[in-house]
């Protein structure tokens, strides 16, 4: 059962409760990321994730950590684009511990300067195995290429010159403007009394004394382009791109998430099948489809030899275009509709996936629903929708491709 509320200071909590499991995941979400820093605070979102694991006025970072692997717990955090979230996930009986280490965390945190300076060494060398990464280096260029300076091509980490300008105040004063508990949304996935949840998040977080903090946002223009890009890695890796407007419709995104699978979100896809299976062009294709506020955006990826490389990109164009000529058979549908029903039955296991699903259904449509509303909409795909969609997304554009690495010509 799935419960959405809002707690006496105006907190979002989101409950499902699930009676068949022994665990429980708690994840605190504020919907700010690395798009949403100013000048001068690029990277602190990122930063400020490892920063409040450092100790609180209660707790040192060792006690924090043993504190949650005293129960056999998991803790942990990310920062994407648009949210940041802190979690955990725990056995049933340690929810309030958990609750307590988080808040604890998001309130009270000290980010010591001696802390500040270490971490930045750590931060800095994350960035550094980024750039020995030719796939994330690619990946960068894809989106500087698609969207220019924008702010969603930032690095969520930002660049080695931000990290080493890092001032204490500065992250503090962010911090404490950004993590404010009463501002967060609240997602409990797991095995637990929900009326006990509530009283201990109500003695926890304080009466909201200010309004939530505004992000103004723009979309980015997007551009098109076919661009290679020399470097001295080996491998060569590819990424087409087509970005698109989300829509609030559910009929929407449900087509577009059956469209992606039977294009490369599967081993049976057309991409696997016929550029791997079939030819042999390439160890890694895929597809996968990522969506902000305001804009989203669905990508090809793929690495091969640079022998292999123009025959690969041939063989991607020429699935596109038999897509947009011939849209999936109705067969193709039934068996990637029959995948994702797999697919949520295995998500339904995971409590971590339930706490995150709820969020992401809060953020993108105001609401939640159950996994079993969720196979509906699958079902209700058909192929004179899948077609339509096709249309929609090839009236003006097609894919972008950004080629990366040592390529032969």
């Amino acid at each position: 059962m799935i419960e959405t509320k809002n707690l006496a200071n105006g907190t979002v909590l989101l409950q499902e409760t699930v009676e068949s499991t022994d665990t429980v995941s708690i994840g605190f979400w504020f919907t700010h990321g690395s798009r949403d820093e100013r000048e001068g605070e690029h990277g602190f979102s990122h930063f400020l994730e490892h920063m409040l694991f450092k100790g609180t006025r209660k707790r040192t970072a060792y006690q924090i950590a043993s504190d949650i692997d005293r129960v056999g717990g998991l803790l942990n955090a990310f920062t994407e684009k648009e949210t940041t979230c802190f979690y955990s996930i725990v056995p049933k009986e340690a929810i309030e511990l958990s609750i307590d280490i988080l808040t604890d965390m998001l309130s009270n945190s000290i980010i010591s300067d001696t802390d500040v300076a270490r971490e930045k060494l750590v931060v800095e060398n994350e960035i550094r195995a980024v750039e020995d990464s030719p796939e994330e280096i690619a990946h960068e260029l894809y989106l500087k290429e698609l969207w220019n300076n924008h702010p969603l091509v930032r690095k969520i980490t930002g660049n080695m010159e931000d990290v080493k300008k890092f001032e204490r105040e500065k992250l503090l004063k962010f911090y404490h403007e950004n993590y404010r508990l009463e501002n967060a949304i609240i997602s409990v996935a797991g095995n637990f009394n929900g009326e006990q949840v509530t009283g201990i998040l109500h003695e926890r977080i304080k009466k909201r004394t200010k309004g939530r903090k505004d992000y103004s946002r723009k979309p980015p223009q997007s551009n098109t382009f076919n661009h290679y890009i020399s470097s001295n890695f080996n491998q060569v890796q590819i990424y087409a791109g087509l970005p698109f407007i989300p829509r609030n419709r559910l009929e929407d995104y449900y087509d577009m998430v059956v469209l992606s699978t039977i294009f490369g979100e599967s081993i049976s896809s057309r991409l696997f099948q016929e550029l791997r299976e079939n030819k042999g062009l390439c160890y890694t294709v895929y597809s996968y489809r990522t969506y902000f506020s305001d804009i989203a955006l669905w990508t090809v990826y793929a690495s091969t030899g640079p022998s292999q490389t123009e025959e690969l990109i041939s063989a991607l164009k020429r699935e596109t275009e038999k897509l947009k000529n011939n849209p999936p058979s109705k067969e193709e549908i039934e068996n990637a509709k029959s995948h994702l029903r797999g697919s949520i039955v295995l998500a339904k296991e995971d409590m971590e996936t339930r706490m995150k699903r709820m969020v992401r259904q809060y953020i993108l449509r105001g609401d939640v629903f159950p996994f079993e509303k969720s196979l509906e909409y699958i079902e209700e795909v058909n192929r004179t929708r899948i077609a339509e969609r096709i249309e929609k997304l090839f009236k003006e554009k097609d894919f972008s491709y950004l080629v990366y690495g040592n390529r032969e010509r």
